[in-house]
């Protein structure tokens, strides 16, 4: 009888101690899961910088090449016009105002069948799935 009350003092005693002990790995826990967290939130905000970056400075390619294009054309260098233009096309297939300048020089040159070249290729590029029309 004398162990009983003893044992019950162990047991009591001994889950005190379980509880200090999860409290103490349940603080542990949650600064970790918040350390994760924030790093991720970090990480996140990283990428994002860096993909807004890469497209900024695919669009800032994008114009110089149309803006180049129209100075070689207007300085009538068809050749260099026609190479940025391609280029801008190059960087954005589905962007319409490079295959418009293109087949306006082309047409300027009198090459009115690589006009209707860049057109269908444009058209190609442009159209959106289900649009039925035969080019």
């Amino acid at each position: 009888m004398e162990d009983a009350p003893i044992a019950v003092f162990r047991s009591e005693s001994h889950s005190g101690r379980s509880r200090k002990v999860r409290k103490k790995s349940g603080k542990k826990t949650g600064i970790i899961i918040l350390s994760v967290v924030i790093v991720l939130i970090f990480a996140a905000a990283i990428l994002a910088a860096i993909f807004w970056l890469k497209k900024e400075n695919t669009q800032k390619k994008f114009d110089t090449h149309i803006e180049k294009g129209q100075k070689y054309l207007e300085e009538m260098d068809y050749e260099k016009a026609a190479d940025n233009y391609l280029a801008a096309i190059d960087i954005d297939p589905k962007a319409e105002d490079p295959y418009m300048k293109l087949a306006d020089l082309y047409l300027e040159i009198d090459q009115p069948e690589n006009a209707a070249i860049v057109l269908k290729k444009g058209c190609k590029e442009y159209r959106q799935p289900g649009d039925e029309k035969s080019i």
